[in-house]
């Protein structure tokens, strides 16, 4: 997964941002926890974390006049029981998209390639997220 965390912001890199759009990288860093999800923010990546899925989307991170934003990134789904050392889920597209407002909380929705949405997630800064994993 980090590999295609990497190579999206290499791509990233090779866009124009839309005049209209501000980065706010370093304001978000940080845990963000909610019901069934939890984000690790990092400033070159965030980690996604669901009750049995995992995912992610890379910096920069802009959002719009109004605080909504929508990320490419990558989603994949976890399974029960041991994971075996070097299998890794097979990742597909996601758009993660939403809301911040001014009071440290997020609306999070994430809609995958094949069209299913999922969400949407509340989240607070520096809240620890509340997961129920997969057994």
């Amino acid at each position: 997964m980090r590999c295609a965390l990497f190579l999206s912001a290499l791509l990233a890199g090779c866009t124009s941002v839309p005049a209209a759009q501000r980065d706010i990288t370093p304001a978000l860093q940080g845990t963000w926890g909610g019901s069934h999800i939890g984000l690790r923010v990092g400033t070159l990546d965030t980690l996604v974390e669901f009750d049995c899925a995992e995912g992610g989307f890379v910096a920069p991170y802009l959002v719009s006049g109004d605080g909504t934003f929508e990320w490419d990134g990558t989603f994949a789904r976890g399974t029960g029981g041991p994971v075996r050392v070097g299998v890794e889920p097979p990742e597909v597209h996601a758009i993660y998209s939403g809301a911040i407002g001014g009071g440290g909380e997020m609306t999070l929705r994430v809609r995958l390639d094949d069209g299913q949405t999922l969400g949407p997630f509340t989240l607070e800064r520096f809240k620890d997220p509340q997961l129920t994993r997969c057994l």
